[in-house]
């Protein structure tokens, strides 16, 4: 989960920028903040993904990155193409076989990121962030 990234904001065009606006996102949080080597194995198992991705015999469109050393992107362009169950399934065993390579849980769904200086992401766990949420008197709906 993300919350109060607006300081780390970026235009999709700039992050993968031979999609459009309009693909399929998905994004995958670390259990802890990437080093620079599982950086470098992340993106080389990602690209070898998305180089030969298909849904139903046909090539994705797509594109992936690592971004603020803490989440993995995958997109896809579904105007031409539209990602089926399997391919889907495909892209979470590349996530489930970079997670085990590196020694990174993404999947995780019980923590929670948070930009909590700018350019700076912490990860805490929900019950911390209820706690923050309940010292400052936010309600959240």
């Amino acid at each position: 989960m993300l919350l109060n990234l607006l300081p780390m904001q970026q235009n999709f065009n700039e992050i993968l920028p031979l999609l459009p606006d309009s693909s399929r996102v998905w994004v995958y949080a670390a259990s802890r903040p990437l080093t620079k080597d599982d950086k470098a194995i992340a993106e080389n198992l990602l690209n070898r993904f998305i180089s030969q991705w298909a849904t139903h015999g046909s090539a994705m469109t797509a594109g992936a990155c690592v971004l603020f050393d803490r989440f993995l992107v995958i997109a896809a362009d579904e105007q031409k193409m539209a990602a089926s169950g399997c391919s889907i399934d495909s892209s979470v065993r590349v996530i489930k076989e970079i997670g085990q390579t590196i020694s990174v849980d993404f999947f995780d769904r019980l923590n929670v990121h948070r930009n909590i200086r700018k350019y700076s992401i912490h990860l805490v766990s929900r019950a911390q962030t209820e706690c923050w949420q309940s010292a400052l008197q936010c309600t959240c709906k």
